[in-house]
């Protein structure tokens, strides 16, 4: 239904809304991105939480090059290292928009799973499914075939 939703039906699904920042510093932060993935590549795995109290992940990686480009003070860097709550890291900063918070993206979902257009699209999945017949069962081996087959590799 996702996939329905975004990319057939072409609608725009956001987590967040934009930084309210000047287009330098939006530039230099795209510029920072790149160049730290270049140098980094694939040698930095990402941990969800991970002890002495940091994170590496699609979350606090990208908070993390926000305050250095911001060059926010060390003493209030602490937050990206649990990155469970974006929105108030952002709202300390001053960078969420005043007002009321725009639906997360599992809010946009439920309101569209339940609407009548969702309820057609699955009536016409079920109904496709029904007309597939289906496949014959795959022909059942043997237990002496799998001990044999395991004794040859174990052989080897």
């Amino acid at each position: 239904m996702a996939f329905e939703r975004i990319v057939r039906e072409r609608m725009t699904v956001l987590e967040s809304p934009p930084l309210p920042l000047e287009r330098e510093l939006l530039n230099k932060m795209l510029d920072e991105a790149i160049r730290e993935s270049h140098n980094v590549g694939l040698s930095r795995p990402y941990f969800m939480f991970r002890l002495p109290f940091s994170a590496t992940n699609c979350t606090s990686e990208p908070l993390k090059l926000l305050d250095r480009v911001l060059r926010t003070p060390r003493r209030r860097r602490f937050l990206y290292r649990l990155p469970i709550h974006p929105r108030g890291y952002l709202k300390l900063r001053g960078l969420w928009p005043i007002g009321p918070a725009p639906a997360t993206l599992n809010e946009q979902m439920a309101e569209w799973l339940a609407s009548d257009e969702a309820k057609g699209r699955r009536e016409i999945h079920i109904n496709k499914k029904k007309q597939i017949p289906k496949a014959a069962a795959p022909a059942k081996i043997s237990l002496w075939k799998h001990l044999s087959s395991l004794s040859k590799a174990m052989r080897r």
